[in-house]
């Protein structure tokens, strides 16, 4: 069954790192954004950066709760700047497999709330401020790597 893309409203919208998961940051966050809508404030939507590494755990961070919290208040979320660095210089087969399913976990996520959103943070490895950990879904020649496979399947379920 198609899924039925969010209506995007222009306005004000909150972008911040750190805030992807269940913390203190985002909870700040929340609370800030909750006080600005109490106040008129025409806030629209908050963007959570994520400038991730293989180890992150999307599940354990508890993202969709997170992003689900601020759809719950009326606003648009997205997912900004997203990128998930490998730890070797030269990647293991698991470690791209890991990296695919950080991906993949992320957009489930954000599928799941309807989020308006979700930006990589560049194109190639090779053009990545992070190139040297090659956190993005093509390769430094344009090949497209698990992540990106990953993101299709995740895309067409």
């Amino acid at each position: 069954m198609p899924r039925e893309a969010p209506a995007f409203r222009s306005g004000v919208v909150h972008n911040d790192y750190n805030t992807d998961g269940l913390n203190g940051k985002s909870d700040a966050v929340y609370d800030l954004v909750r006080g600005m809508l109490a106040r008129g404030v025409p806030i629209h939507g908050v963007g959570f950066q994520a400038h991730l590494n293989t180890d992150f755990d999307v599940k354990g961070a508890q993202v969709q709760a997170n992003l689900q919290r601020f759809r719950d208040l009326g606003l648009d979320v997205q997912l900004t700047e997203v990128d998930v660095q490998l730890r070797p210089a030269r990647p293991e087969p698991g470690e791209l497999a890991r990296q695919a399913a950080v991906y993949r976990d992320l957009l489930r996520a954000c599928l799941n709330v309807r989020c308006a959103g979700f930006i990589t943070w560049g194109v190639t490895d090779f053009n990545s401020w992070r190139a040297g950990g090659k956190p993005l879904i093509f390769d430094d020649v344009y090949d497209p790597k698990l992540a990106f496979a990953a993101l299709a399947q995740e895309l067409a379920r």
